[in-house]
């Protein structure tokens, strides 16, 4: 009711209303509150009703205000929802990296009117989603289900009428929380009365089945599953299951898990303090703490406690006689995450293998094989191939796609730091399916997934293998299921370690004098021919000497050494080579392509062949691809990343810039005489006929990784 001169016209229907106080503390007049400008405003509302009083003499018209929660509540909506896009698309329900602040604001922008008459300020989480959406028939219910049910926030209004959503400090990491402001820490003269503490003395949840799943941006998800506080459940409480939560891996997985039973056991849920004084400086949103130390001697259960409080209720009481306005708050204790440990995922036995149901014996009839002659052109483009470059790993299973457009790329880089995926050397595929990656992020490390799509486990570091040790290269045996060498060391020390994958061998026992350059340690390269590894390194640093030496199969003994260049010299220190098909024989060329190449074989004595200045200067990993007979080849130029091809081996060559484009510099065999794979940026490009024409095959890559710059491509099958 307002005591003041308005007209009938001046309060219509639902007209908006702003309340605002005027403040005094002792004898200024001055308001507290979190904006800047507007700290008298107490509410800001809309007239949602009325009541007349009927008086002959003195008629009165009251009426209450509702804030923009009430009327998102009130509005009734259809089901809305808004799903993951891994390619372009006109459709306007599909969203490239969808996240669920993303699947909010399309909700709020294009359902509803909010951006256009509130403030909103979202989580700011970046876990991709697949799919936000609710069934909910109010606009504040899909809301609360959109933002609550996958990532553990929540919406609310402040005073000035602005939306938070936000993720709960009780889900908040520890480690994060320190963002979150402490409004007041209480002090013994702050409130009125006494403070009523509620502590809860046995819990509520006796054991957490949690389970949820990371999305990439592809919307590819794995399921994760964690446990609180473990198998065997608490002596009292309920058993909770909470799912579809939206995780990044299993750890995250179970701090949330912990997170939550922390939160659900709060030995202290209900803390209500009456300030004493007109403190309007909390609100519920954005997320605020206050903070009190309770002394032994405060309670007569002797609790010592120094607690965060989380604000859950502010209830604001204005006593017309006296015109003091009061503030009665009710605060929950922060709480720690609780213990939490991997869950058991549905269908895997103790072993560890996955079960199955027995199915009955099924009898393949026979089918005649088909064997293409080594001359009979096949232009049909490749089903799988896996790349790396400046964003990690990708890798597509539908390369043979009808229909170009339908052809889509996946990351694949899970179980790698983003320092790790994004600093990619080398990355090959053994003929056992299992991907291996070459990273050069800090010592160096060497990751291995059992098949495509799989997750990525770290095999080794240089830090394993020694103090201040660095891996430097790993090349692997074409002709044995999974056997892979790398070189690391010191500078001007370096040893062999073998692997498969599983286990890594001891030392060679080598000392090979590469030295180290500003390009780091990884300068060299390591190949398999003729029964034979060959390593290429450096002998000194800038500029400097490429160097090889020729070990046995097992690389125990060392066969020879010595210089590797001609008097036309390599101009960088990175180191690559490819064999020559199933030959005994190499192309060898440094980083830069300043060098041209170098041919020869690794037969002893160790021969080696400069290549013309009027061939081309290929560069990075794979700048050079041989077919299997050794007698097709195709390189990329380094100057404008022109195309060429040789179908005598590398003795001479033709130029095929006029029918492919240039600017790509990687070139992939897939293992025949005619089929390559170009690629270079976020370009990759098919040719059946050895560059008379091409076909892209980028499909959706751009799309989910628009900055990729394409380092490796490996083809499968």
């Amino acid at each position: 009711m307002l005591y003041t001169d308005v007209t009938r016209d001046d309060i219509r229907d639902r007209a908006p209303i702003v309340l605002f106080r005027k403040d005094y503390y002792g004898d200024d007049e001055i308001s507290l509150g979190q904006l800047e400008g507007r700290e008298n405003i107490e509410a800001c509302g809309w007239v949602d009703g009325e009541s007349i009083v009927y008086d002959p003499e003195a008629g009165t018209v009251s009426f209450s205000v509702q804030g923009p929660q009430f009327w998102m509540e009130k509005i009734n909506a259809y089901p809305t929802g808004v799903r993951i896009a891994n390619k372009a698309t006109g459709s306007w329900t599909l969203i490239p990296g969808l996240t669920v602040d993303r699947g909010l604001w399309h909700f709020l922008h294009w359902r509803t009117t909010a951006t256009a008459i509130l403030d909103v300020t979202l989580t700011g989480d970046g876990r991709y989603a697949s799919e936000v959406s609710s069934p909910q028939s109010s606009l504040w219910g899909q809301i609360v289900e959109m933002a609550g049910t996958s990532i553990f926030a929540t919406g609310g209004f402040d005073q000035y009428g602005r939306l938070f959503i936000s993720i709960d400090p009780q889900m908040t990491p520890v480690a994060d929380r320190t963002a979150i402001p402490i409004i007041q820490d209480f002090q013994a003269d702050e409130w009125e009365g006494q403070i009523q503490i509620q502590r809860r003395i046995v819990s509520d949840v006796a054991q957490i089945y949690f389970s949820g799943i990371a999305v990439d941006i592809s919307g590819k998800g794995k399921a994760y599953f964690s446990l609180s506080p473990g198998h065997m459940f608490r002596r009292y409480g309920s058993i909770m299951t909470v799912e579809r939560i939206l995780l990044t891996d299993q750890t995250h997985s179970n701090d949330l898990c912990g997170l939550l039973a922390g939160w659900k056991n709060n030995q202290y849920p209900k803390i209500q303090i009456n300030l004493a004084q007109n403190n309007t400086m909390f609100t519920l949103f954005p997320p605020q703490y206050g903070h009190i130390d309770i002394a032994a001697t405060d309670t007569e259960r002797g609790i010592e406690r120094s607690l965060d409080l989380v604000p859950r209720t502010i209830s604001r009481v204005f006593d017309s006689e006296s015109g003091v306005m009061s503030t009665q708050m009710t605060f929950e204790a922060a709480t720690l995450p609780d213990l939490a440990t991997n869950g058991d995922v549905p269908g895997i036995i103790d072993s560890g293998d996955i079960v199955n149901p027995p199915i009955d014996d099924i009898v393949i009839p026979p089918v005649d094989i088909v064997i293409l002659p080594p001359d009979d052109p096949n232009s049909s483009r490749p089903k799988t191939l896996v790349i790396a470059g400046s964003l990690g790993v990708f890798y597509s299973e539908n390369v043979d796609a009808d229909d170009l457009a339908d052809i889509e790329w996946f990351p694949m880089n899970e179980g790698m730091t983003e320092d790790e995926y994004t600093q990619i050397n080398n990355m090959f595929v053994t003929p056992d399916g299992k991907v291996w990656v070459h990273s050069i992020h800090g010592s160096g490390s060497i990751h291995v997934a059992a098949g495509i799509g799989w997750p990525f486990v770290t095999l080794v570091t240089g830090n394993d293998l020694g103090t201040g040790f660095e891996i430097s290269a790993m090349g692997y045996n074409p002709f044995e299921s999974s056997t892979v060498m790398f070189s690391a060391g010191l500078n001007d020390a370096f040893d062999i370690y073998q692997t498969d994958g599983s286990t890594v061998s001891a030392g060679k026992g080598h000392v090979i004098h590469y030295r180290r350059d500003f390009w780091g340690m990884h300068a060299q390269c390591i190949f398999f021919l003729g029964g034979r590894w060959l390593h290429f390194g450096n002998l000194t640093g800038v500029f400097s000497t490429a160097w090889y030496v020729v070990f046995n199969s097992d690389c125990t003994t060392g066969l020879s050494s010595g210089d590797a260049t001609t008097t036309a010299g390599q101009d960088a220190t990175y180191r690559r080579g490819v064999s020559i098909g199933t030959q005994d024989a190499w192309f060898q060329w440094d980083g830069s392509g300043a060098g041209r190449y170098n041919k020869g074989t690794s037969t002893d004595p160790f021969t080696h062949t400069r290549s013309a200045s009027t061939y081309p200067n290929p560069r990075g990993a794979q700048g050079v691809a041989v077919s299997p007979t050794g007698t097709v080849v195709m390189a990329s130029d380094v100057g404008l990343g022109t195309p060429y091809r040789s179908t005598d081996g590398g003795d001479t060559w033709e130029s095929m810039g006029g029918t492919m484009p240039a600017g790509t510099g990687v070139v992939e065999n897939c293992r025949d005489d005619y089929r390559f794979i170009f690629a270079g940026g976020t370009a990759i490009r098919f040719t059946g006929d050895v560059g008379e024409t091409y076909e892209d095959i980028h499909g959706n890559l751009a799309y989910i990784a628009p900055l990729i710059d394409i380092w490796i491509v490996r083809f499968i099958e």
